[in-house]
């Protein structure tokens, strides 16, 4: 087991479903991940979210807009690791 070990995923969808979201009731992928990795021992799980990707495919969005924020926090966190 990997008692005392910490992770951070970073998950995307198409659709916007973090809390707060009208869909938040629909978020499957975290519930499921942290229960898997609670299995092996990893209590500590953090997320890094890129949801709502099907606004920038469509055009709604700018990507490099879109994106700048996700690549800031993964940087963060790669820098407190």
């Amino acid at each position: 087991m990997l008692h005392g070990k910490s992770a951070t995923v970073i998950t995307s969808s198409g659709g916007a479903y973090r809390s707060g979201s009208p869909f938040a009731p629909y978020n499957y992928q975290e519930p499921w991940i942290r229960a898997v990795l609670g299995l092996i021992g990893v209590t500590e799980v953090e997320f890094v979210v890129a949801d709502g990707l099907s606004e920038v495919e469509f055009g709604k969005r700018d990507r490099e807009q879109y994106l700048k924020p996700i690549r800031e926090q993964v940087q963060r966190k790669a820098l407190a690791a």
